[in-house]
């Protein structure tokens, strides 16, 4: 596990991420991204190179990066801090990470039994180490699902001085309503200090060629009726009246810091990444 093909139901972009990341382990540092690779994911990911992206293994890559050092820096700041990644996928940060610290992953229900159950054969054949990962399987467009998500969230965030917030490739797919739900949530639960690390696209996205040709190939290749991006920029993030800005960076900035390149000045080239970092006032 996992099995040679993309298992039905299950994300595709959660394993093709995992290709891109392992094309770039040095700049990505995710060094378990070959355990959730798979011949279709592979293949698939080639597509998207020809169809859509040449730069996917940088874009994926510069994310994960910007995502494993506020984290690490975060456990090395913060005494057993706890970390939450929602919409968390096949990410391995809790396996990358050292230190003290309490991992909460959260996805929909069939990405998070998978995982467990592959992360368990990982462990037993000793190709991940050992790690105390609590998963919820919670889908935020039900009403139950939040639900339970505020008591979980509760429950962990009570435990720690300090927690981190990790939201990557999620903002854009969620509803307005949800997100506000969701950080009004957050910002009545977290402890001063505490923070939340997400990415977003702003209003100008669909602009961009790359994203454009991104929709057509994920409704072409996975079933996707995607519906409208959640778009949104500064204004959005400061209407939050519970956290302040500590960052706020794009995905050029990101590059030119991790990898010395400049590739994605060009427009053409580019998802129009940014990335935030709120702390708890």
């Amino acid at each position: 596990m996992p099995t040679n093909k993309i298992v039905p139901d299950l994300s595709g972009t959660a394993f093709v991420v995992n290709v891109s990341r392992s094309e770039k382990v040095m700049l990505s540092k995710d060094i378990y991204a070959k355990l959730w690779t798979t011949e279709e994911a592979i293949f698939l990911y080639h597509e998207l190179q020809k169809q859509v992206y040449q730069y996917d293994d940088l874009f994926i890559s510069l994310r994960h990066r910007f995502f494993y050092e506020k984290q690490k820096e975060f456990i090395k700041t913060h005494k057993n801090p706890v970390i939450i990644n929602i919409g968390s996928g096949f990410t391995n940060y809790p396996y990358l990470l050292e230190g003290d610290f309490e991992y909460v992953e959260i996805d929909l229900e069939n990405i998070v039994y998978y995982k467990k159950e592959a992360i368990e054969k990982f462990q037993k054949n000793a190709l991940l180490p050992y790690r105390d990962v609590y998963y919820y399987p919670i889908d935020l467009n039900n009403i139950i699902d939040r639900e339970y998500l505020r008591s979980k969230l509760n429950g962990a965030i009570a435990t720690s001085s300090r927690s981190m917030i990790i939201m990557e490739g999620l903002t854009f797919f969620l509803d307005k309503t949800i997100l506000d739900w969701l950080f009004k949530l957050l910002g009545s639960i977290q402890k001063k200090g505490s923070e939340i690390v997400f990415d977003f696209w702003k209003p100008d996205a669909p602009e961009y060629p790359v994203l454009r040709k991104l929709k057509t190939f994920l409704e072409g290749h996975f079933g996707y009726e995607q519906k409208e991006y959640f778009l949104f920029d500064r204004d959005y993030i400061e209407s939050k009246k519970d956290y302040v800005i500590s960052e706020l960076k794009t995905i050029q900035d990101i590059e030119k810091l991790y990898a010395g390149t400049n590739f994605f000045d060009n427009k053409d080239n580019v998802i129009p990444a940014n990335l935030c970092t709120l702390v708890k006032l």
